[in-house]
């Protein structure tokens, strides 16, 4: 796939979007909205580039400090940045004998989101996932 596009809706009554594509030129970072009746925040990259609060001043990043996502105009994943973190966190887990910040569980729940959206997209029926 190159494109995707799911409307999700929580438990609590929020309504979201889930967008992904390879296929927009000339690509863009990986970003995340948050929006709701008291406000916005956008983060780019894991980096928070705007804050706009209904009851507070807002906050707004400085887009030439942001690092440019490579993989944003491509399939191929040649920004490894968030993968190594991960992989990095894990390696500590097994040394120490603790626990990765995404566990089997953790990383099960986005592979359930993706199902999910498969199924959807061949049935055109609602899935519910369950509160893990």
């Amino acid at each position: 796939e190159d494109t995707a596009v799911a409307a999700c809706e929580f438990a609590g009554g929020a309504l979201g979007t889930i967008e992904a594509a390879t296929s927009a030129y000339p690509g863009f970072p990986r970003r995340l909205v948050v929006t709701g009746s008291e406000g916005t925040a956008t983060l780019e990259q894991d980096e928070l580039v705007s804050l706009d609060l209904r009851t507070a001043s807002g906050a707004s990043g400085d887009p030439s400090q942001r690092s440019r996502n490579l993989s944003a105009s491509s399939a191929l994943v040649s920004d490894v940045r968030g993968h190594r973190r991960i992989i990095e966190d894990f390696l500590q887990a097994v040394a120490s004998g603790g626990t990765p910040v995404c566990d089997g569980a953790e990383g099960r729940r986005s592979v359930e989101l993706v199902e999910a959206i498969y199924a959807s997209s061949k049935t055109g029926a609602r899935i519910h996932l369950g509160v893990s």
